[in-house]
């Protein structure tokens, strides 16, 4: 398997083979506020990794957070890697470094 990102960790790609033949991952990605996981380093650039995979495979991904800027995170790395992002959501809600990758912004600057 190819890993796309450079600075990537052994022990994330180790579980990118396995996220790649599950349908739902993502739901325990989220911990309770000052719970546990937010001492595990990695999780956006695992699910950057592996919207990259997916993408890569021709599939098409929806990816969701229990926030917009953790939805904002993964649209900014992803666009930084070039791969195509439509970000929905209120663009009054969004980063402004997002903006032009919202679905409203996108629309507007067709032909």
């Amino acid at each position: 398997m190819y890993i796309f990102s450079s600075d990537y960790a052994a022990s994330h790609v180790s579980c990118l083979p396995l996220c790649l033949y599950i349908i739902i991952i993502i739901a325990p990605l989220k911990g309770q506020r000052g719970g546990w996981w937010r001492y595990i380093a990695g999780k956006t650039t695992t699910v950057v990794e592996y919207i990259r995979q997916e993408v890569a495979r021709g599939k098409r991904v929806l990816a969701c957070a229990p926030s917009n800027v953790a939805v904002d995170n993964i649209a900014e790395r992803l666009a930084a890697e070039k791969v195509r992002v439509v970000r929905l959501g209120h663009p009054a809600r969004l980063l402004e470094s997002v903006v032009a990758l919202s679905l409203d912004m996108q629309v507007l600057a067709q032909p």
